[in-house]
């Protein structure tokens, strides 16, 4: 580590963690700052003042790729802020990440655990934790992850003694009493959910949600996160055990690319306290 820094240097990477704090993504592009990308990626010095201003926000700096398998995702080289697990600053309370996602009010702590294992089911569904591309599927559409859930959620119930850490029979119950619409603006139907869950991520920068054809990917932000953050030690392998891999039962997930943080549910243990 550098004894010191240039009033520049400082100066530099300041602006570059103010740029990453202040954006509604968290987000500094290279197409948007290619100057102090360039700095970023090219000085250790650079890279070191950003690392100590991160760590006092509790926060750390992720660079993104972009990939060129993903048309949207062409431009994405750049850097994102991580919020820390306990970090409410940048990241959410549950109070406020549940009603984030969940318009108006009347919303219930169990609907916040159902949003967390969605996003939990998400995640499992696109990631693998191995491979040197972590990532297993481009696209899945909407209805495809509101099968899953329910189907994850059915067997955990039936399995629950089994897998302490999550409340499976409360969530299972809960998901299967919201009604089943086409209409996926309404809180109270399965569609809603999946759909204010999707927009959610969208708004974050985390997936490409194609509405109209309610098809989803991730963006080169969500993979740097699962690749330099969740995959690098033993989380995932902690969280895949609240998941049946098998899903055999369920249709191909894969489409044309061109068609398209928080605590998780239930119990308070550590395996699955936080996303």
């Amino acid at each position: 580590m550098h004894a010191s820094y240039s009033i520049d240097d400082i100066s530099r990477a300041h602006e570059i963690f103010a740029i990453l704090a202040t954006s509604p993504t968290h987000e500094l592009r290279r197409t948007n700052n290619p100057d102090l990308y360039n700095d970023y990626v090219e000085r250790d010095d650079i890279r070191e003042l950003c690392a100590q201003e991160a760590a006092t926000w509790n926060c750390t700096i992720v660079a993104m790729q972009a990939r060129f398998d993903m048309p949207g995702e062409r431009d994405a080289d750049g850097l994102c802020l991580v919020p820390d697990k306990l970090n409410t600053t940048l990241g959410y309370t549950r109070a406020t990440l549940r009603d984030a996602v969940l318009p108006g009010s009347g919303n219930t702590m169990t609907d916040y655990y159902l949003i967390v294992f969605i996003i939990m089911t998400l995640i499992e569904m696109f990631y693998d934790g191995s491979g040197e591309d972590p990532r297993t599927r481009s696209s899945i559409t909407m209805r495809v992850l509101q099968t899953e859930v329910e189907r994850q959620l059915k067997i955990g119930a039936e399995h629950e003694e089994e897998r302490d850490g999550i409340l499976y029979t409360d969530l299972y119950n809960r998901f299967t009493a919201l009604r089943s619409d086409d209409d996926d603006t309404k809180k109270t139907t399965k569609q809603g959910f999946m759909h204010y869950t999707l927009s959610f991520l969208d708004k974050q920068g985390l997936v490409n949600y194609a509405k109209d054809v309610r098809v989803f990917s991730p963006t080169a932000k969500m993979d740097a996160i699962m690749e330099r953050i969740v995959l690098t030690d033993d989380y995932f392998a902690r969280f895949s055990r609240f998941f049946d891999v098998d899903d055999g039962e369920i249709e191909d997930f894969g489409f044309d690319d061109d068609a398209a943080q928080a605590p998780a549910a239930g119990k308070d243990s550590d395996d699955a306290q936080n996303l």
